[in-house]
């Protein structure tokens, strides 16, 4: 996914909400609608801002609000020349190169990455709750996958998400963070 923001492909991002609300019988629509009021998330009964009572609150976005900056962490490690170096950059025969180059190199996970090493900022454009099952086609897109002929963009991101996260077919809200690249 690093490729994807680096190539301009990827500006939104999904992650699970970690307390969920109520749950909806996933085949109903929601008859109800996640509104920002004073800071914080509410799921609402009806769409409209009016009503005060909340049927769930989410609280703040744990990944910011619209404006904040965020910095993306990825594969990387030091040359020879103690210079930082991404895994996302090099291709598999750079990746062969060096490791004859540098007879000591590793690849250091992204979790390792201290803040001052990371090339990538990104400034949130804008933040929503959603069901993760109902990501648009347009939105998997902007999430970065590539489709393979005979597919979608949907089916491309439910197998990224299964990937990561083991069951797409829990019914689970999430946040949902568009982005820019920072300069």
């Amino acid at each position: 996914m690093v490729r994807a923001i680096l190539e301009g492909r990827k500006t939104q991002t999904r992650r699970v909400v970690r307390v969920q609300p109520p749950s909806f019988p996933h085949d109903e629509p929601v008859k109800a609608a996640f509104c920002e009021l004073d800071g914080k998330w509410k799921l609402l009964p009806g769409c409209s801002r009016r009503f005060k009572d909340s049927l769930f609150v989410f609280g703040k976005c744990p990944y910011g609000v619209p404006g904040d900056e965020l910095w993306v962490r990825e594969t990387w490690g030091i040359d020879e020349c103690d210079r930082t170096i991404y895994r996302a950059s090099t291709s598999s025969s750079d990746e062969h190169d060096l490791k004859h180059i540098i007879h000591a190199f590793r690849w250091r996970s992204s979790i390792f990455m201290p803040r001052r090493a990371s090339r990538i900022k990104l400034r949130i454009t804008d933040v929503r709750v959603e069901r993760l099952q109902d990501i648009s086609e347009e939105d998997a897109m902007a999430e970065g996958v590539l489709v393979v002929p005979d597919s979608t963009y949907k089916l491309g991101f439910k197998r990224i998400w299964q990937s990561i996260h083991a069951n797409w077919d829990i019914p689970q809200w999430v946040w949902v963070v568009e982005f820019e690249r920072a300069v």
